[in-house]
């Protein structure tokens, strides 16, 4: 058994799930390519995906890079609860496809993240996306990747894609507000006191945070925020930057911060003498 303690929800119940529900209802295919790494997106869709007129029966979760099949309990809201599952011993394939047919399930596919886990999952994904009983009883599969590009051009096709943003600025801002929170509480137990826990100092480095976090997901964020409180019993703005360098770095690339003002370059003078003979 797994048990997951859900540190952040998404107040807007996320535009992108919204679209996804859309989508499904259009019955374009049973089957959605999700291009995201973020273990936060993951958690997010078991809590808040809901259709409208068909109640989904059963959640469960496939993880092709441990061949593991687990099911998420529906009645325990407060966290998420997952509870392993016994691989049937023709493979995962026919029995997922079952639970497929008999019930509105949600499956989700975890952790897509190489070629080799996508190549696991090809074929079944082609006979699940346009499957008449499957369609029938609104079952959607969703998988969850690194890239689309995993894909063949033909399954894409017969699929979904959806990509959501890597993380939005209310979300970050949420997020953060929630860990301090969070901090606060356990400080107060003990009986410590932090920058942190002045409200109005609070207030004015928050957008600076919230500005410094920007590409970095939501699970990176909340990283950050932690490393940021062990290291320095504050949220430092250079720990968010530190870390989007390091994870630039890992993709070949580097973060060059602006050396001059609008105003240091050249030409700029004469610009603005420009703008103001044409002003009345």
């Amino acid at each position: 058994m797994h048990l997951y303690f859900p540190f952040f929800r998404v107040k807007m119940n996320g535009e992108w799930i919204s679209k996804l529900v859309t989508m499904r209802r259009a019955q374009q295919s049973n089957v959605f390519l999700v291009q995201t790494t973020d273990i936060r997106r993951f958690n997010e869709s078991m809590k808040n995906i809901a259709f409208p007129h068909k109640k989904i029966e059963q959640v469960l979760i496939y993880r092709p890079y441990i061949n593991t099949l687990s099911e998420i309990d529906l009645d325990d809201k407060a966290q998420i609860v997952e509870t392993d599952m016994d691989i049937p011993i023709e493979g995962p394939y026919m029995g997922i496809t079952k639970a497929l047919k008999s019930k509105t399930t949600l499956l989700l596919i975890e952790g897509v993240l190489v070629q080799a886990h996508a190549d696991i999952i090809r074929d079944w994904l082609i006979s699940w996306s346009h499957e008449a009983t499957i369609t029938t009883k609104q079952s959607t599969v969703l998988v969850f990747t690194s890239s689309f590009n995993f894909f063949a051009e033909p399954l894409r096709r017969r699929s979904v894609e959806i990509e959501p943003p890597i993380s939005l600025p209310m979300e970050r801002e949420d997020l953060m507000v929630k860990n301090r929170e969070e901090l606060l509480k356990g400080l107060k137990v003990k009986g410590v006191q932090t920058a942190l826990s002045d409200d109005e100092y609070f207030k004015r480095i928050l957008p600076s945070l919230v500005l410094a976090s920007s590409g970095l997901t939501l699970h990176e964020t909340a990283t950050a925020t932690q490393l940021s409180f062990l290291e320095h019993k504050d949220y430092k703005v250079e720990v968010f930057s530190q870390m989007r360098t390091r994870i630039l770095a890992s993709m070949g690339l580097t973060l060059e911060e602006p050396r001059s003002t609008f105003f240091g370059i050249k030409c700029v003078d004469r610009f603005r003498e420009c703008w103001r003979i044409r002003l009345p």
